[in-house]
């Protein structure tokens, strides 16, 4: 699992800042949106690339708070921004409260969606479950866990992050602690959900899981999935029940900011944050890309994206927005 520096290799990476239209350059959170428009969760509003510049959504657009933690695009159309107050929607023309009680939104991977109909928040460290009409009208909204089993299980109810994974019809809810990970069907919610009897599954250090934040999983289009905390990266083959240590082998012990976010590329690798760049296992070991080869000035990559086209962009918090065109091409 050695890393391989591509020192030799240099890439051409476009930056999009304030000359561009992106005032603000702590981004927190990317998404793209089903028409292709890729949207940032900054400091300072949110922001929607259009091809060559940006237009921002503020309290005229009706998100009333600077800060947005995160944000999330559904199948259907619909973009969800989670600001440090509450959660918005965006049906086409504006932003509107999600729904009548506040939902707090504190960083990236606080949002996850679910399904066409149902958007998964976590506020406060609680899990909840939102269900929604197609114009982003929110039907209805529980709490995942009962009270009950977040007081016998207290971390079910200090959560910093929530994911979903797919394959077929089939969904499964990762939600990550301070300390582990559980997981549960998707659709899943209430009283129904007891601690170790399949509905809700513990993952700690017993199954491969260090003691440390866990921020994001993601399911690999063969099966596999991989973990991103705050120090490791961990990695479980299909069909087993035991994760595998896959850190790569440079990252900071002291790093603060974890290894989210994590992606698949079209190829099936995988991509992770890693101090000042970004790096990909290509099955063999981890290639570290960064000031080296022309991504320079990245303090922390907080989020990436591909685009219809296959390439790959990047935000940070403190640079602004990054596009690799021809990220296929990378070699190696």
């Amino acid at each position: 699992m050695f890393t391989g520096l591509l020192s030799a290799q240099q890439y051409v990476f476009r930056a999009y800042r304030q000359s561009e239209g992106l005032k603000n350059l702590a981004v927190n959170a990317i998404t793209t949106d089903r028409s292709g428009f890729l949207w940032l969760a900054t400091e300072n509003g949110v922001y929607r690339f259009l091809g060559s510049g940006f237009a921002r959504f503020g309290a005229e657009q009706g998100i009333g708070e600077l800060f947005i933690g995160d944000i999330v695009a559904d199948p259907g159309g619909l973009v969800w921004a989670g600001s440090g107050e509450n959660l918005y929607v965006w049906d086409g023309r504006r932003f509107s409260p999600a729904g009548k009680d506040r939902l707090p939104i504190p960083g990236p991977r606080h949002m996850a969606v679910e399904d066409p109909s149902h958007l998964l928040v976590v506020s406060k460290g609680r899990l909840y479950r939102l269900e929604h009409d197609a114009q982003g009208k929110t039907l209805s909204s529980a709490q995942v866990f009962s009270d009950q089993l977040m007081h016998s299980v207290p971390e079910l109810g200090q959560l910093a992050s929530v994911s979903v994974v797919s394959r077929g019809p089939n969904r499964t809810i990762w939600a990550g602690s301070n300390k582990r990970l559980f997981s549960l069907p998707g659709g899943a919610v209430g009283l129904s959900l007891k601690l170790g009897d399949g509905a809700v599954t513990e993952w700690g250090a017993d199954r491969g899981i260090p003691v440390e934040r866990w921020d994001m999983v993601v399911r690999a289009s063969n099966g596999d999935l991989w973990a991103a905390g705050q120090n490791h990266i961990v990695f479980l083959e299909a069909g087993t029940e035991h994760f595998v240590d896959r850190s790569i082998p440079t990252s900071d012990p002291g790093n603060v900011w974890g290894h989210a976010p994590i992606i698949e590329d079209s190829e099936g690798r995988i991509l992770a944050s890693s101090g000042s760049g970004i790096a990909r296992w290509n099955g063999v070991r981890w290639q570290s890309i960064g000031p080296a080869n022309g991504l320079d000035r990245i303090t922390y990559v907080s989020g990436m994206a591909f685009d219809a086209a296959g390439d790959l962009w990047l935000c940070s918090r403190g640079d602004g927005l990054r596009s690799w065109a021809g990220y296929s091409d990378w070699e190696g």
